[in-house]
């Protein structure tokens, strides 16, 4: 048995290929992530990272096709991570080039207001 006929035995062909997109975005996800870290030095564990999640996704699904884990959680942990560093590492990037302020803080109803503020 291996995880792809488990998955299309379960599941059907629309399970499958929801299985097989999760696999195929995290890839595109990491190599995403890889290419727009490369300028940038202070970032290189993010690509790291990205490239190891990449191993691991390989290995994984090298194996599952001798193997019965359809339902082990690596790879979903796997994904997680890639989100998380995407997440990470670039969402300030993006906030900077919008020039985003933070909003003023605001005093409760019933407080005065603070720092000379009225």
């Amino acid at each position: 048995h291996s995880i792809y006929f488990q998955i299309l035995g379960e599941h059907g062909w629309a399970g499958l290929m929801l299985f097989m997109s999760i696999g195929l975005t995290a890839w595109l996800r990491a190599g995403q992530l890889i290419r727009k870290l490369k300028d940038q030095p202070e970032k290189q564990w993010a690509a790291d990272l990205a490239r190891m999640c990449q191993v691991s996704l390989i290995g994984f699904a090298a194996g599952g096709a001798f193997l019965s884990l359809a339902y082990f959680d690596m790879p979903y942990n796997v994904v997680a991570m890639i989100t998380l560093a995407y997440t990470i590492a670039l969402k300030p990037q993006a906030a900077a080039k919008t020039n985003l302020a933070p909003l003023p803080l605001r005093a409760a109803p019933g407080q005065s207001p603070s720092r000379g503020e009225r």
